[in-house]
């Protein structure tokens, strides 16, 4: 019975120091996925203007316009996912409440 208790104990201690490093906040996610995001459409962005070089090299503008206004709107959307990922960062280490375990670690 005794040893029962001292296991119990350790795996309640050993959970107890564990828990703050296994947990992963639904923001980190997105932050993650942002990221990946964001890498996607860069690619994606070179992509089109390479489209957009070979429609200006064969004369067909009306293909080139059609080309402009998706990296248009492609740099429009990575611009917002941008503002969102770096208000997301500055939330993540300049925010002193978001943290949900910022007192335990102070001292």
């Amino acid at each position: 019975m005794r040893k029962f208790g001292i296991g119990l104990i350790a795996a309640a201690f050993g959970t107890m120091l564990l828990f703050p490093a296994l947990t992963v906040r639904a923001h980190d996610w997105d932050m993650d996925r942002d990221g990946r995001y964001l890498h996607h459409q860069r690619h994606e962005l070179r992509h089109d203007y390479h489209e957009l070089r070979n429609d200006l090299r064969r004369g067909d503008y009306d293909a080139a316009a059609h080309e402009r206004a998706e990296i248009e709107q492609r740099r429009y959307d990575m611009e917002l996912r941008e503002r969102d990922l770096n208000q997301d960062y500055y939330n993540r280490y300049y925010n002193p409440y978001y943290n949900p375990y910022y007192d335990l670690y102070r001292y």
